[in-house]
Parts: structure tokens; sequence; C-alpha cells
């Protein structure tokens, strides 16, 4: 089923968040809809940081239809924006690590497919050296996840 309206693109802190500030499963149910058509998803580099980090939550999540297409997230507009923004903003990442973050990829993803960014990075007192800083900076829509329940009439 195709959706309507935006697309969002979670990035890990709100899936740790929906485990660590509200109840996972209730959300997740709330989430089967919207992810089964298209409106929530997230990319797989997401996804490997929970495996690796939060392995429960990955388990969770992954029960969802949330990745989207590797053929999405690997075309070239989308690695070479992603090299571009870890290297304006390297604290996105560490580009020699065997691990490195989702954070260059999700906002590269969602500016070349426009997508929304939803993360809770940025609040902080160094806001404009977050997710959420180099969206504004890119002109990438972005919200936080209290911000995402809302729009998509999630009940926390």
């Amino acid at each position: 089923m195709a959706h309507k309206g935006p697309a969002y693109l979670l990035d890990t802190c709100v899936w740790v968040n929906f485990r660590d500030q509200h109840d996972l499963s209730a959300v997740l149910t709330q989430l089967a809809t919207p992810s089964s058509s298209g409106s929530v998803k997230t990319i797989g580099k997401v996804m490997d940081e929970l495996k690796r980090r939060w392995l429960p939550v990955y388990r969770s999540v992954a029960k969802l239809d949330v990745r989207i297409k590797a053929s999405l997230e690997m075309d070239q507009r989308v690695v070479s924006l992603a090299g571009e923004l870890l290297h304006a903003h390297p604290f996105l990442g560490r580009p020699l690590t065997p691990y490195n973050t989702a954070d260059p990829w999700l906002i590269a993803a969602a500016k070349v497919h426009g997508f929304v960014v939803v993360t809770d990075e940025g609040t902080g007192r160094r806001a404009a050296r977050s997710v959420k800083g180099v969206c504004t900076k890119r002109d990438v829509e972005c919200m936080d996840r209290r911000g995402f329940a809302a729009a998509v009439g999630l009940k926390l």
C-alpha cells in the first residue's frame, strides 16, 4: 500500500527513547500500519547501530517493515552527500571506524529522497553540532520524537 503525505526516517535515538521513556511494544503496535504503508522508515545503518548496541530494541523494531530499500540508501547521490556531510561536519561520525554512525547517511537519504528526519538529537547545549543542526543547515525537514508522535497520531 502506498502512503500519502510525508515519509518519516527515524534515527537510532528515537527507537531507543521509545524504549526508555515509553512502552516500546505499545509504540510499535501503533506504528505497524504507518510502517506498512511506507510512511515510517529507517535506514539500514540505524538498524545496524540498534543491533550492535541495543539488541532487544533491534529485535522489536526489526519485526516492522521499516527499512528503506538498499537501493535508496545506497543511491549514488546519498553516498556522495553522506561523504560530503561527514567531511563538512566531522562530529557526525568517524570515517575510519568500521562501525560508522548512521547520522550522515540518515540526513543524506532524507535530503535526496524527501524524507523527514525524526531525531531527538539537537536539543542540548550544542544544538548546532547535532543531526537536527545539520538538517537545519542543509534544508532537510526534521522533527523530534514528540512532534513525530503528534504528526502520525501516536499516543505516548
